[in-house]
């Protein structure tokens, strides 16, 4: 089966070198090209990028024939991702391989840096085989700016985002109690141009792993479960053999830490989407699945891991996990408009996801074909800006889960800047936690500021949405407290 490349992107994550290199100042990068044809190579690259030239030159003479297609596009969606790039420097690591450079930028929509990763073919070693992108941390420093001219820039550069067609969504930004800012752009519907507003249902994607996260540990304070128990006591072999769950423990599957995979598979792709409402319709996806490592001995990011600890609840609490979510996690913390719907149901003020294209004369096409037909543990639900908003409210201030609780949640326990199905960024003065979510024409993400006090919901039907999010993280780097 032939998988275009947006789903490829949302359904394999590529990690082109360790996390953990790029979280960090003071990196050694190269202010000048290299030599030679490479160099050439990459100044043509750039060239490309900065303007409307086609990138059919450059991949004609300076690419990988059997790649070229995935290029252009790749090439296509980073023109439009960044409008345009400024050289930085080259990064060196001698952690890299031989036939691969990182070529450092900053690009002009969202004032971030970025890593862009090229793997030259071996033959000649300045064909271009493929890249990738991901952020890289800005190398010189910034100065500090105060709460009220950071809202000013957030509005000034969201609404502008918008206005050329690059964020569609909603966003707030809050500082404790006191929202900052709170506005919505963009089409919940395209067909029938359907504007989002602050109460627009947005596919919160891999954000939901968060209530899966607190549910988890409310079982724990209950006594019904110990984070080091291994998993065959509460998972059935007909979802994991049994050499297999006796080796895995809860903390290894809120780590992502298991060596299980992903549910994202060929047979899911293939399969009708229809086929997947509820957690016992995902056992055909898992009950093949290996463990790609020793549990405990590294890391992978895993749909499956964090489905199985649905199971694990539905088992303690006998309720469905729908359900218990809503009981013990959306009404205490007042989420008036979330949930887990149907996508053939004609849910009210519900956006759907698009997805930018070249292949109808649209510009873009809708993603009801692609994701799940209805989300769970792994992700897949709805909310608004406001319900994540309350959500952070509540579990700060322990409505949720004890403060014992939430430390367990909150603290690192890898080196990939992952707690217990929480996303834990280290920052001068504190750390900020809660999670990103992304899919073809999904991108969600929130952050909480726990020195400053900060919480950031962005949320959006555009795959491109989380570099909005990622623009407002440095400004709340840099936020006074």
């Amino acid at each position: 089966m032939k998988t275009n490349v947006s789903l490829k992107k949302c359904l394999i994550i590529i990690l082109f070198i360790p996390i953990t290199i790029f979280s960090q100042r003071n990196l050694p990068i190269q202010k000048d090209f290299p030599l030679g044809k490479k160099g050439e190579v990459l100044k043509t690259f750039i060239e490309v990028i900065n303007s409307q030239k086609n990138e059919v030159e450059l991949l004609n003479t300076n690419s990988s024939k059997k790649n070229r297609n995935e290029v252009s596009e790749q090439i296509y969606e980073l023109k439009a991702l960044t409008g345009g790039i400024t050289f930085k420097g080259i990064f060196k690591s001698r952690r890299l391989q031989e036939n691969q450079t990182i070529l450092i930028i900053e690009d002009k929509n969202y004032t971030l840096w970025r890593g862009i990763s090229i793997t030259f073919d071996n033959k000649t070693d300045y064909n271009i085989e493929s890249f990738s992108q991901r952020l890289f941390p800005k190398q010189d420093e910034e100065r500090e700016i105060s709460s009220s001219k950071m809202i000013k820039i957030i509005s000034k550069r969201v609404k502008k985002l918008a206005d050329k067609d690059l964020f569609s969504g909603a966003v707030l930004v809050a500082k404790g109690n006191e929202i900052l800012y709170k506005k919505a752009f963009g089409e919940a519907s395209k067909r029938y141009h359907i504007a989002n507003n602050l109460d627009t249902k947005f596919n919160i994607a891999s954000v939901g792993k968060m209530f899966t996260g607190v549910s988890i540990m409310q079982l724990k304070e209950k006594g019904k479960l110990k984070i080091e128990n291994t998993i065959d006591n509460y998972i059935a072999e007909s979802w994991l053999p049994k050499e297999i769950s006796k080796q895995i423990t809860i903390h290894h599957l809120l780590t992502h830490t298991s060596g299980l995979g992903n549910y994202f598979n060929e047979k899911f792709i293939n399969s009708s989407k229809e086929n997947f409402r509820n957690i016992n319709d995902f056992k055909s996806l898992i009950v093949n699945d290996t463990l790609k490592f020793e549990p405990g001995k590294g890391y992978y990011y895993s749909n499956i891991g964090v489905l199985l600890l649905g199971v694990i609840i539905e088992k303690l609490s006998g309720l469905d996990y729908e359900t218990y979510i809503k009981e013990n996690i959306h009404k205490p913390s007042n989420m008036t408009n979330s949930g887990f719907f149907d996508m053939d149901e004609p849910v009210e003020n519900l956006a759907i996801g698009y997805i930018k294209t070249r292949e109808n004369k649209y510009g873009w096409k809708n993603n009801l074909f692609k994701h799940v037909i209805k989300g769970g543990p792994a992700g897949g639900g709805f909310s608004t800006v406001t319900d994540l908003y309350n959500f952070m409210l509540a579990l700060k201030n322990e409505k949720l889960v004890s403060k014992q609780s939430l430390e367990l949640l909150w603290k690192r326990n890898t080196p990939y800047r992952y707690g217990y199905c929480f996303e834990v960024k280290n920052t001068k003065i504190g750390k900020q936690v809660g999670h990103s979510g992304g899919f073809a024409g999904i991108n969600s993400e929130v952050i909480y500021d726990t020195s400053k006090d900060y919480i950031s919901v962005v949320l959006s039907n555009y795959e491109t949405g989380i570099n909005t999010s990622n623009f407002i993280r440095e400004l709340l780097n840099r936020v006074e407290d």
